[in-house]
């Protein structure tokens, strides 16, 4: 995949998700492709330990477990932004009966924008999962879109101004494309 956003300085790069397994793919495709896991500072551990449900996986991938919500995701991505010891964000979501996607997203929209205007802000790569079949998916997608419903598109999607991910390796790549050699 030929990546369309710029490449970074750094080459690591930090996983938030509500699937830890759905994360470790993640890190085992990047570093396929010549990326780095990203270490978290102690600083950011102990926010995160502070800020999130007991039981987070206390590495990267930062696993906010299946139940996360709009401030979890939020709380995570801000703790992870701030962490100088990464170069970009992927966040990921896999969808449970636990939590609102839609929610999640806007939360994580919400934080990316507010990073400050004036200096360098760090590239948040966004994956929402659905476990639909294929043709499924596309039918929901269209009638989400049209309704206006869609957590990429219409006003978030034009907020965000990057693209969007259907498959985790597709994302993943991009990440790669971005921060590697």
């Amino acid at each position: 995949m030929e990546g369309t956003l710029p490449r970074l300085p750094g080459d690591r790069l930090a996983v938030l998700t509500n699937g830890v397994g759905t994360g470790l793919l993640a890190l085992d495709r990047l570093q396929d492709l010549g990326g780095v896991p990203a270490k978290l500072s102690a600083e950011t551990v102990a926010r995160l330990d502070a800020g999130l449900t007991r039981g987070w996986s206390r590495g990267n991938p930062v696993d906010l477990m299946g139940d996360a919500d709009g401030p979890r995701y939020a709380a995570g991505l801000e703790a992870l932004l701030d962490d100088p010891e990464n170069d970009a964000v992927l966040a990921v979501n896999v969808p449970t009966v636990l939590s609102d996607p839609q929610e999640t997203a806007e939360a994580t929209v919400r934080v990316f924008r507010g990073q400050p205007r004036g200096g360098p802000r760090k590239p948040v790569l966004a994956l929402w999962l659905i476990p639909i079949p294929v043709m499924d998916c596309l039918v929901l997608t269209v009638r989400r879109t049209r309704e206006g419903r869609s957590p990429f598109a219409g006003r978030l999607g034009e907020q965000v101004a990057a693209p969007g991910f259907t498959l985790l390796d597709d994302a993943v790549e991009e990440a790669g494309y971005q921060v590697g050699s």
